[in-house]
């Protein structure tokens, strides 16, 4: 089953429509009709529920002091989590630095198959596309792979195509492919340049 939930707000009303298509096993959520802002400022923020491709949709214009956005644009709410694509591609220590200029850090997602549905889906990657982007993880002195905030990286979540054979592969990248049944984690040479992902924590952390 798909979920969406498109809600159009306003600082006076928000008005939602739920219609059951049953024959078609989906749930849709539509706001009131109105014009849609198509301002820079103008979001969407995606939650992903589960691994199996479920989706809920809140779409909406920046929130009034009455309404607190749980994180800060430019960064996408998914699950408990905030996270901000780049559309440049540089060496991971570039990214590093990136991320902490803007306030945040090189990704550490707790949920990474809703960070891969939330790339998939903001790309509009279709099969035979992938994008490649560098996460918070790197290989430690001792050999062993630890996320930057020194947690361990679980094994199983390595791509089956992991391989660590090559100089210099000690940068955690994500690489993110559509109807793909595999563990996104790669290693990679830290010099070469690819895109990133940064992350905050949510406002009410």
């Amino acid at each position: 089953m798909v979920a969406k939930m498109t809600g159009l707000w306003t600082s006076q009303t928000l008005f939602v429509i739920i219609v059951v298509a049953m024959a078609s096993g989906k749930v849709v959520v539509m706001g009131d009709e109105g014009e849609e802002d198509k301002s820079e400022e103008f979001l969407v923020n995606t939650l992903i529920i589960n691994g199996g491709g479920a989706s809920i949709y809140f779409r909406g214009v920046p929130p009034t002091a009455s309404q607190p956005r749980p994180c800060p644009y430019p960064f996408t709410q998914v699950m408990d989590e905030c996270f901000y694509l780049s559309k440049k591609e540089v060496s991971w220590d570039r990214s590093l630095q990136h991320c902490r200029g803007m306030g945040a850090y090189l990704a550490i997602p707790r949920h990474l198959y809703a960070l891969n549905s939330f790339i998939i889906r903001t790309e509009k990657l279709e099969n035979g596309y992938y994008v490649q982007v560098w996460l918070g993880g790197k290989k430690q002195a001792d050999g062993r792979w630890a996320w930057l905030n020194e947690e361990t990286l679980n094994e199983e979540d390595w791509s089956s195509k992991h391989s660590e054979t090559s100089p210099g592969s000690d940068c955690l990248y994500c690489m993110n492919i559509p109807n793909v049944n595999d563990q996104p984690l790669l290693s990679g040479n830290c010099n070469a340049t690819m895109r990133f992902v940064c992350q905050v924590k949510l406002e009410n952390e």
